[in-house]
């Protein structure tokens, strides 16, 4: 309703109703959901399982999961 053409990070605070879909639809916008962003930033209290998924490593870079952070760059 804003006159938004792009969403990132998709709705968080609430459900996502038929009006939004339609409206969505109805401007042609552009969604970039994060699919990652609270993985990324979630302290686990031991390794999480994922980590060791040899189909998610191939896409992580090795010292990332070594450390389950971000390297400085």
């Amino acid at each position: 309703r804003a006159g938004a053409d792009y969403i990132a990070h998709s709705v968080r605070d609430r459900d996502v109703d038929r009006e939004f879909v339609d409206l969505m639809k109805a401007r042609n916008l552009c969604l970039s959901p994060t699919l990652t962003r609270e993985v990324s930033t979630y302290v686990y209290e031991s390794r999480a399982a994922f980590f060791d998924d040899i189909a998610n490593s191939r896409s992580i870079e090795s010292v990332w999961i070594a450390g389950n952070r971000v390297p400085d760059k």
